[in-house]
């Protein structure tokens, strides 16, 4: 069985992620995930992968030919046999979603959509296999210290007690199993590691994150494996140590959607951030344009990952209107200006009508380009599309402090070159959003305080 993961890890690496009202970070790593599952790969990143893998293990003449097999054989109802087999793929595609190395997860664009839709279609035929609505399956793991103490901090927060996986998530059928796995590994641990058995509870209900039984395709014949997706949700019920077995009993519940269940607690215990942080119908291609956005501006998150301007160069082929909306939102912050320029107009060309949020991005980009080249004319026109999708559609996206500074800035500057329409536009829509900020209304009023008079 595979009910313990012992993969060895750096301490870059994590299995977990916690996802917490009070964290600074962004959690980019569920958007870009998401969005990679919604969007089509490249159709020959099968080859590519293949290509870098030689390269990467020239001289290593089992897994030259391991991936000669991998080239004639893979398909993609092969995915769950390829990542249950222990062999290159395995290693390189959990080190890659532990370690969170954006560059090389793009390289397994296909293979991560290919396990995910595999996963998707047998979820279903779980419930069916074993005749009940709800199941309990079971892991044994290894886990740091810090981890546990993160998981014990987190148990007993009402609103907040979630953590999602940073890989896919093995777990057994058979208690038995998993308990004895993670018993055998109790007293054979340095001081730092601790043994801990997931006992979760699942129930028949729509999830984004699917999980399936994979018994009938996994590479090793073992009864009774369910394999749960990366980014899987749960909420930790318990905690308690037994000190007979040393082992650490957690008890999980999975959520089918974090969005669904706490965008409302969230929101009303703190609009700005709770807007900022979920974005239930934000298209692929924003919140692939969200995450570059995040390198880009969050302190805690900028230059640890990947730089936002390579980030988006990468994304070139897999869709070129978030590389073109990207760069050229770089652009218009740090200049060239005309690059900005140039690159979104090429994204407005791409730009379906009905993606909101990106249009608002394009738009937003060309007008601060045209302000930094003090071309207010040209800026306005685009300042008055922005105002026809409504400055609430980039709340998603932009966080609200730096939309709300931004347009009233703008709104001010339109008065003193008497544009009193336009000023008056965005003044209203802004009257339009909740914002707290105790000067908010003074400053609304000052900046149309030249249109009364």
């Amino acid at each position: 069985t595979q009910a313990i993961s012992r993969d060895s890890r750096d301490n870059r690496e994590t299995t977990t992620r916690y996802i917490s009202y009070s964290s600074k970070k962004r959690d980019w790593f569920l958007t870009f995930l998401d969005s990679l599952f919604e969007t089509d790969p490249v159709g020959n990143g099968k080859q590519i992968l293949i290509d870098w893998c030689r390269s990467y293990y020239k001289g290593n003449l089992s897994i030259q030919k391991d991936l000669d097999e991998f080239q004639l054989t893979y398909n993609s109802s092969m995915a769950v046999f390829w990542y249950t087999r222990a062999g290159f793929l395995y290693r390189l595609f959990n080190k890659a979603l532990r370690q969170q190395n954006v560059e090389r997860i793009l390289l397994f664009h296909f293979f991560l959509f290919d396990l995910h839709n595999q996963l998707k279609t047998e979820q279903d035929e779980l419930f069916n296999k074993y005749k009940s609505t709800s199941i309990w399956v079971y892991r044994g793991q290894i886990l740091s210290k810090v981890e546990i103490k993160a998981i014990r901090e987190y148990a007993g927060k009402y609103y907040f007690n979630c953590f999602s996986t940073n890989t896919y998530f093995l777990t057994a059928v058979h208690r038995k199993v998993a308990l004895m796995f993670a018993g055998e590994l109790a007293h054979s641990l340095n001081e730092d590691q601790k043994s801990v058995l997931f006992e979760i509870l699942i129930h028949k209900q729509p999830v984004k994150k699917p999980f399936a039984d994979i018994s009938h395709m996994s590479a090793i014949a073992d009864e009774g494996e369910v394999l749960f997706n990366v980014g899987s949700v749960f909420q930790v019920n318990n905690i308690e140590y037994d000190e007979e077995t040393q082992v650490w009993y957690v008890k999980l519940f999975l959520i089918g959607d974090i969005t669904d269940r706490f965008h409302d607690r969230w929101i009303k215990f703190n609009p700005t951030k709770g807007r900022y942080l979920f974005a239930p119908d934000l298209s692929a291609n924003a919140k692939l344009f969200k995450v570059g956005y995040i390198f880009h501006n969050i302190d805690s998150v900028r230059g640890k990952q990947i730089e936002a301007d390579r980030y988006y160069q990468l994304l070139a082929d897999v869709t070129p209107l978030v590389y073109h909306v990207g760069l050229g939102y770089i652009a218009s912050e740090t200049g060239p200006y005309f690059s900005a320029i140039e690159h979104q107009r090429v994204a407005e060309v791409l730009c379906p009508s009905d993606e909101k949020e990106l249009l608002f991005i394009i738009y937003d980009c060309l007008a601060l380009a045209y302000e930094k080249l003090d071309n207010w004319n040209c800026a306005n026109i685009y300042h008055a599309k922005i105002m026809e999708i409504g400055l609430r559609r980039s709340l998603s996206i932009v966080p609200l402090t730096k939309l709300v500074n931004r347009y009233l800035y703008i709104a001010r500057t339109c008065v003193r070159k008497s544009c009193y329409a336009l000023a008056w536009t965005i003044c209203k829509d802004l009257l339009n959003i909740e914002y707290h900020a105790k000067d908010y209304f003074t400053k609304i009023g000052t900046a149309g305080e030249t249109m009364e008079n």
